[in-house]
């Protein structure tokens, strides 16, 4: 579905005229924007949908770092845990 471009060409056509454009310059400009193809153009709707999946995207990725933070705070202790049995050990072999 298309979007209509709503503008006045002979009105635009005239203020380019009164800037300054030739009649055949001021006409022609004002043409083309009446033949604009608007099909590509997004829509408050196509933003919107676009706007939800970015939210959604947002808080999957904020639980994936929550979740790998909670790893790494836990490989984290196991490392300090294993540091502290190391020391012990080599303070039972080496008194």
């Amino acid at each position: 579905m298309g979007l209509t471009l709503h503008i006045d060409t002979l009105k635009f056509a005239r203020a380019l005229k009164e800037a300054g454009a030739d009649e055949r310059l001021a006409e022609a400009i004002a043409g083309g924007f009446a033949s604009v193809d608007t099909s590509e153009f997004a829509t408050k709707t196509d933003i919107a949908g676009l706007d939800a999946k970015i939210e959604t995207s947002i808080a999957e990725l904020k639980s994936e770092i929550a979740e790998s933070f909670k790893e790494l705070y836990r490989h984290l202790w196991i490392m300090g845990a294993s540091i502290v049995g190391l020391i012990v050990a080599i303070d039972k072999l080496f008194p």
